[in-house]
């Protein structure tokens, strides 16, 4: 089993390869990120020689995290699909999660991060459930209006 590491403020994060994760290994990944642009192009976009994005693709070593994102960033792809192949199976709806920010920020402004945090997370939570509560009516109402008009 072979591994590889990406660092971040002297911190390594490490994300394994193994059989080829998902049938092709991080560099070939990198490739797909890159898609029908020349490696030089690429290289000069993030802001890197193209010798390194050539070790990268060829996975002798590893993108730190900070490339990593601007890779994302780029190429419309997740940093864990980069790393791993998997993209990331539960989504956050970043409009709802700004919205429990701010309430919590109004309401409690001088509690501490952690108290915070987990105020939001709860708000969060509710706030998903209500709005998965509220998809299944609309799609109950639709189709009973369906079956009526029939």
């Amino acid at each position: 089993m072979s591994s590889a590491f990406v660092s971040f403020n002297g911190n390594a994060i490490k994300f394994s390869r193994l059989a080829a994760v998902k049938q092709q290994g991080w560099g070939a990944r990198l490739r797909a990120a890159r898609g029908e642009k020349p490696q030089q192009l690429w290289s000069n976009l993030l802001g890197v020689s193209r010798a390194s994005w050539v070790k990268y693709e060829n996975e002798e070593t590893s993108p730190n995290l900070v490339l990593l994102a601007r890779i994302a960033e780029l190429s419309g792809r997740t940093i864990q699909w980069i790393a791993t192949g998997e993209e990331p199976q539960a989504g956050v709806d970043y409009e709802v999660l700004a919205g429990c920010i701010q309430a919590v920020q109004e309401e409690v402004p001088n509690i501490d991060a952690e108290s915070k945090a987990k105020l939001t997370l709860v708000l969060y939570k509710d706030r998903m459930i209500n709005l998965q509560k509220e998809n299944r009516g609309d799609e109950t109402k639709r189709g009973k209006s369906s079956s009526s008009a029939a």
